[in-house]
């Protein structure tokens, strides 16, 4: 009776520990794509697209698309001249600005490189729901934005997962596409 109360105490306080292991992943996960993201959006690589900079000038002249049409050809192209112009304006920092930010993204990148090859080695590939996850994690923007010193090893591995049903076709073409240049992608949605 008492070896009974035992096995299944051990094996309850295991699944609790596996349970609070894939949470802490799942936190970790959420926070390293948080940090992918860090930089980049000061760098500008994540710019407004005009469709975006067209929208909110729309907004904030409060006009619906029904709207925006019934204006006159003049003011039309007023605002959307004035998008395009947004839209394409360079970032106002300094080049010794830009490379100080970019090399703390790198540093981040090669970061979590590492640590999601060595995450996806010991667990396979890791997604929101195999873990079970609160936070969204998209584990495969990662390997998209990995540096070159990791193309080898990153193409073993999602080789291996793909062919193991474990990588959505999805997130094995983002990341190929990176690791052969980022050559255009015709109609790819996430």
């Amino acid at each position: 009776m008492i070896r009974s109360f035992v096995i299944l105490l051990i094996i309850i306080l295991s699944i609790k520990s596996s349970e609070n292991n894939q949470k802490d992943l799942c936190k970790e996960l959420s926070e390293m794509i948080k940090n992918d993201q860090k930089h980049r959006k000061q760098l500008g690589l994540q710019t407004a697209t005009f469709k975006k900079v067209f929208d909110s000038l729309k907004e904030v002249n409060n006009l619906s698309q029904d709207e925006f049409s019934k204006l006159n050809s003049e003011e039309r192209n007023r605002i959307l001249t004035k998008a395009r112009e947004l839209a394409s304006k360079p970032s106002n920092s300094s080049k010794k600005e830009r490379d100080s930010i970019w090399q703390l993204q790198s540093e981040i990148d090669n970061y979590n490189t590492q640590r999601l090859i060595e995450i996806v080695k010991n667990k396979g590939w890791i997604t929101k729901q195999s873990l079970g996850c609160q936070e969204e994690i998209k584990t495969w923007i990662i390997f998209r934005h990995a540096p070159k010193t990791y193309f080898a090893q990153i193409r073993e591995i999602i080789d291996k997962e793909y062919k193991g049903n474990r990588i959505s076709q999805y997130e094995y073409e983002v990341i190929d596409n990176h690791l052969k240049g980022r050559p255009p992608m015709l109609n790819k949605k996430e």
